[in-house]
């Protein structure tokens, strides 16, 4: 099974290479429209910056990155940063570092390091997580039997979603990957066999 990581919050980070000030903003995302919405924030925000450089992924159905230099010399800015981004295996993150021009001409391989070096720091300002795969149960059990499967949801961290009152009670669970088996076990134990996968 790979690996693979997001970011746990919004991380902020500034470096000053030459006079010129980069400031990189890093935030967890889960759709493209999400990642879009930020950029244009921050293009609106950052009021005089010369470049607004950005780079993201977004796994969902499939993986969809973008990137752009927004004016820097081709492959100076965006590029490096969706290079980082996919080296360090985050998904659903957007990175956007904004350049204030100082002055001082960097080079082709300034820029690249000092979008790197923003991106980084950004990143680690926003906690990089490993990003746990879940399946969604869903199970029917009956009433009296309600508060010790959710005692023991509670206990093992799993995430309680939908809880449906009928005849029975229906519920929906997300638990990792790896603990469908020992979920479904333990439950039937719990319930004496008394419960319905679906």
């Amino acid at each position: 099974m790979v690996t693979i990581y997001t970011v746990k919050q919004h991380g902020n980070a500034e470096i000053v290479e030459k006079r010129s000030k980069f400031i990189a903003d890093v935030y967890p995302v889960d759709t493209q429209k999400e990642a879009t919405d930020i950029i244009n924030k921050t293009k609106k925000d950052m009021v005089g910056a010369k470049h607004v450089v950005y780079a993201y992924v977004i796994e969902g159905e499939s993986l969809y990155t973008k990137y752009s230099d927004d004016g820097e010399p081709q492959g100076t800015a965006g590029v490096p940063i969706l290079n980082l981004l996919e080296k360090m295996e985050l998904r659903n993150v957007v990175v956007v570092v904004t350049r204030y021009f100082g002055g001082i001409l960097l080079g082709t391989g300034g820029l690249v390091r000092a979008y790197t070096d923003a991106a980084k720091l950004g990143i680690k300002e926003a906690e990089r997580i490993e990003v746990i795969k879940k399946t969604k149960i869903t199970l029917e059990i009956p009433y009296e039997m309600k508060d010790k499967i959710s005692f023991y949801i509670k206990k093992q961290e799993y995430e309680e979603k939908e809880v449906y009152y009928s005849e029975k009670i229906k519920m929906s669970v997300n638990v990792p990957d790896t603990d469908v088996d020992k979920f479904t076990k333990d439950v039937s134990e719990l319930t004496e066999g008394n419960v319905k996968f679906f």
